[in-house]
């Protein structure tokens, strides 16, 4: 492969984000929290974008679930999420099949 193939190849490589993995990132973020804030778990100083928006759907999904709650004061403020259930548990994820990866070029 010749110079210019490597860079192309570089490019265009695909990363693959996995919501059930980002479902339980937010999950383990609960701990010893009653409350998260959103761009604190997902910024994009050490996340990609990939990451952000999968993580934007994994707690708009863990709502539609009913085991966050989502609070947001005004548009572009921070979003807050709060824990619904004092027993969140990420085991309860482990066989969603529904949650395949979202795959996007970088």
């Amino acid at each position: 492969m010749n110079d210019q193939s490597q860079k192309i190849a570089a490019i265009i490589q695909h990363e693959k984000v996995s919501l059930k993995s980002k479902m339980k990132e937010i999950i383990r973020s609960f701990l010893n929290k009653s409350c998260l804030v959103f761009s604190q778990i997902f910024s994009l100083v050490n996340r990609s974008k990939t990451e952000l928006v999968t993580g934007f759907l994994a707690i708009l999904e863990l709502s539609k679930l009913k085991k966050v709650r989502l609070e947001q004061d005004k548009q572009f403020s921070d979003i807050l999420i709060y824990k619904v259930d004092d027993k969140l548990d990420e085991s309860e994820y482990e066989d969603i099949s529904d949650y395949d990866e979202i795959n996007d070029a970088v």
